[in-house]
């Protein structure tokens, strides 16, 4: 199948065969006709107008897709769904701009660990092979074969890696720990991602990791998950006991589930479905799940449960019912681990702890920045209430000489009128 770059870079005219060009509806979700998955196809803009190539070659336009401020989700007839806001992440910028935006990407952060293939996509299309040491820049995407992972250090000392076959794009970042305007949003098109976040998620709703099916909001946690074919995602909750509690927001359209515990588990079917009630896996099977992507995490060893860390493979018969139940629902996986992550861990001791307690600092720091600022609004706040009531004073106390004054007058002029009563003219007779 074409990459995306391929698509941008292939004029209208020389497309083989002829697109099917789609129409969008008045209202709801446009409905893409066959059974693709939509989250192994591939997305570019051109204009106002959306590309899609399924993964049976299969091309599609859809006219006048960017030309309105609310995008619609897409659907297939087989029932999948992709969100509007991860379609015009994974679309990527106007394949007509790409000459002049190759030098605009700022860094927001470095690829730390790497085994097996991977490559990294610029923003405006152009591939490189992924190699440790390299910089990551805003609208890169990493793309892993199914022997790889990758493992990433951004400004605000949050990391995030991805196993086999997957495909991301770190659509936003920005950090700046003296000031409270920091955010980040990544998008895990497939595949299986670890996370643990930084100075940005120490602001509520600030770090943003969204799928085809829901929106991950990060405050001050770490956790994995897992990204089907389908696009169906299921979410888990990872933290060592040692550090501070944080959650996860899971949401979309349809409803929100919050994990604050680890190994709390939701999946989400698709865009439109309500999050699932809340489970939970054993350490033994959270490997299973999720331990290819927990590997390359650049402070997995300071960050993650000590249990699940040093875990052994064979659950308890309870841990195993929840994974069987989700299995059925799609999340299933052939691994076969003979022990936990220890020996697995792509980063020494050192370096995990190293890079934890500059991120715990750079949390500080930024809860300090917005504490200074809920300080400085409270006390403009309050000079402003004794200014008010300073007048309030003020005018209590112009009104009262004025009442005073009134009343003086008022005594006046009831002492004339009483004098002039008793005033005696004389009569004079002519």
């Amino acid at each position: 199948m074409a990459k995306r770059y391929d698509i941008e870079i292939t004029p209208f005219e020389a497309i083989s065969g002829t697109p099917e060009v789609l129409r969008l509806p008045e209202s709801g979700p446009l409905i893409v006709p066959g059974g693709g998955l939509l989250s192994g196809a591939v997305y570019a803009r051109l204009d106002v107008d959306l590309l899609i190539e399924l993964a049976d070659g299969s091309r599609l336009i859809v006219q006048d897709y960017f030309a309105s401020a609310n995008l619609h989700a897409i659907v297939t007839e087989a029932g999948a769904h992709i969100g509007p806001d991860v379609v015009a992440a994974l679309a990527g910028i106007d394949a007509a701009a790409t000459v002049n935006l190759a030098s605009i990407g700022a860094t927001i952060g470095r690829l730390e660990t790497m085994l097996g293939d991977a490559e990294i996509v610029r923003a405006d299309g152009s591939r490189v092979e992924a190699e440790p040491g390299m910089l990551i820049a805003r609208g890169d995407r990493i793309e892993t074969d199914s022997d790889g992972s990758a493992g990433f250090l951004f400004a605000d000392e949050s990391t995030f890696a991805v196993a086999g076959d997957a495909r991301a794009i770190f659509e936003d970042l920005v950090f700046d720990p003296d000031s409270t305007a920091a955010h980040a949003t990544f998008v895990v098109q497939e595949g299986t991602f670890s996370f643990s976040s930084g100075g940005i998620a120490a602001i509520d709703g600030a770090f943003a990791i969204k799928t085809p099916s829901a929106t991950l909001h990060v405050d001050g946690a770490s956790g994995a998950g897992r990204v089907e074919g389908d696009g169906g995602t299921m979410v888990t909750y990872l933290r060592a006991d040692d550090v501070g509690d944080g959650a996860i927001r899971v949401s979309n359209p349809a409803g929100t589930q919050i994990l604050d515990s680890s190994y709390e588990v939701t999946t989400v079917d698709d865009y439109f479905s309500v999050p699932s009630n809340i489970f939970r896996l054993g350490p033994r099977d959270a490997v299973e799940h999720f331990g290819d992507a927990l590997a390359p995490l650049p402070d997995a060893l300071a960050m993650m449960p000590k249990s699940l860390l040093s875990t052994a493979r064979g659950a308890d018969p309870a841990s195993r019912a929840v994974a069987a139940e989700a299995e059925k629902n799609g999340f299933a996986e052939e691994r076969d681990l003979s022990l936990g992550l220890d020996s697995d861990i792509q980063v020494d001791c050192e370096i995990a702890f190293e890079i934890a307690a500059r991120k715990a600092a750079i949390a500080c720091s930024t809860r300090d920045a917005a504490d200074e600022a809920l300080g400085d609004a409270a006390s403009a706040e309050n000079a402003a209430r004794k200014q008010a009531a300073d007048v309030g004073d003020l005018a209590d106390a112009k009104q009262q000489d004025a009442d005073n004054l009134r009343a003086e007058a008022m005594q006046v002029f009831r002492n004339l009128k009483s004098g002039m009563m008793h005033l005696k003219v004389p009569f004079v007779r002519l």
